[in-house]
């Protein structure tokens, strides 16, 4: 007679068990993120038709232009090519136009499920269906799911394919300029990393050459200039402290912080905070954006000279990402998507254990970061720009969420860095043995 297996098994066998019925079978899967998909539609025709203004806007700038060089001049020209492309077959039905837009962005979301599902990770294919969920309608209505998605193809395809990585990671530059310093981790001494060196060069030069034949050098560089005149942005993490003071003014302040803290549409399209300290605010702001590009040089020459595995050249990929959030001015609502593919390809490429781990957490992080941005908008975004209905709740939310955005950044910054040198301790070593063993 057979001996019953150790009791230190059987949580294994159950843990293998559920993993197996969560994962077996793509159906229940499907179910859900067609029925959450059809909850995001009731949400927004029920409360938040507002948020296709943005699309209205890319129609009306587009509509009856003459040529590329003056319209939609914040964005680089590879999207507005593609915003372009969409109206060409409608003729002047905005509310076409925009259903189109809506349309390309659920089969860009759904078609990313599908692909990281079918060979790549299920677990991060469920966690990008639940990231996606917790930002809610707003995905629809921002070009910036499309940036997101070519950056966590590419992580996640920095060892399989890796030309097809580099050409994907300038694509997604060519659309939302911040994909660009992330070839910093892709770099290296390989033959792998020089393909991905080689097709995000060609590629990118190939979209640079075409935009200045075009529209003219002047409108090659409008995206860098726009963003350069660019003021305080509410939803910021360095709007933090004048937007709790203006909604948590102590009483001897109650009557004036609306004053002191103004919020109000800016030229850029944005709602900006106005007021004592604002300057200094921005000027830090630049300060912690010269310190991520040279962050980003650091990583670029730790991977170079050491080489890095596909999850912590991903890991790097996402401390990036979120450096440029926490350190910019802006920070609109939608940026907040470039964090779920990036982090959905490190979760997917992390081996199990302590990495397993950590990705996890971090998962979850911006999980919470995702849900924080929809409570505020566009759920109570009206309690941040009108001082009468001076909303709390959606002010703690909103600098909770910068807080998680800082922390987050933190210790993803101090973990590439650990797992960089301690890589280079590594190779040191072997170096070392190898030396000493002749």
């Amino acid at each position: 007679m057979s001996s019953p297996a150790p009791e230190s098994s059987r949580p294994s066998l159950l843990g293998t068990d559920i993993r197996r019925l969560l994962l077996g079978s793509a159906v229940p899967w499907v179910a859900l993120w067609v029925l959450s998909r059809c909850w995001m539609l009731h949400q927004w025709a029920k409360d938040y038709t507002f948020i296709i203004n943005d699309v209205r806007y890319y129609f009306g700038q587009l509509q009856g232009a003459q040529d590329y060089s003056t319209v939609l001049r914040e964005y680089p020209m590879p999207v507005v090519w593609l915003l372009d492309v969409l109206r060409q077959p409608i003729d002047d039905d905005v509310s076409l136009y925009c259903l189109l837009f809506a349309l390309l962005m659920a089969v860009l979301d759904g078609g990313f499920s599908v692909w990281l599902w079918q060979g790549r990770s299920k677990v991060a294919a469920i966690y990008w269906m639940v990231f996606t969920f917790a930002m809610g309608p707003l995905i629809w209505f921002r070009y910036d799911l499309l940036a997101g998605v070519l950056v966590g193809v590419a992580v996640f395809l920095v060892a399989r394919r890796p030309g097809l990585s580099g050409a994907l990671m300038a694509l997604g530059a060519g659309i939302k300029l911040w994909p660009a310093l992330l070839i910093a981790p892709l770099l290296g001494r390989d033959r792998s990393s020089r393909e991905r060196l080689v097709w995000f060069s060609a590629t990118g030069m190939g979209l640079a050459l075409a935009s200045l034949l075009v529209a003219g050098p002047m409108r090659l560089v409008s995206p860098l200039s726009w963003q350069s005149g660019r003021g305080l942005q509410i939803e910021s993490a360095w709007a933090s402290v004048p937007i709790l003071l203006r909604a948590f003014g102590g009483p001897e302040q109650a009557g004036n912080a609306a004053v002191r803290w103004d919020v109000r549409m800016s030229p850029f399209n944005a709602f900006e905070v106005f007021g004592p300290h604002v300057e200094t605010l921005l000027r830090l702001s630049s300060v912690a954006m010269a310190l991520g590009v040279l962050y980003t040089g650091v990583i670029a020459v730790l991977v170079f000279r050491e080489g890095a595995s596909p999850d912590l050249r991903a890991l790097a990929c996402l401390s990036i990402v979120l450096v440029m959030l926490s350190a910019n001015k802006t920070l609109s609502p939608q940026y907040v998507a470039w964090l779920g593919a990036v982090s959905a390809a490190w979760l997917g490429l992390a081996p199990r254990g302590k990495h397993r781990a950590r990705a996890t957490l971090v998962a979850v992080t911006c999980l919470a970061i995702a849900w924080a941005t929809q409570y505020v908008y566009p759920n109570h975004y009206l309690g941040l720009i009108v001082p009468e209905t001076a909303d709390r709740g959606a002010t703690a939310a909103l600098v909770g969420r910068n807080l998680g955005l800082v922390g987050l950044t933190a210790i993803t910054v101090w973990w590439t860095v650990e797992g960089l040198m301690t890589n280079r301790f590594a190779q040191a070593t072997r170096v070392t043995d190898n030396i000493a063993s002749r």
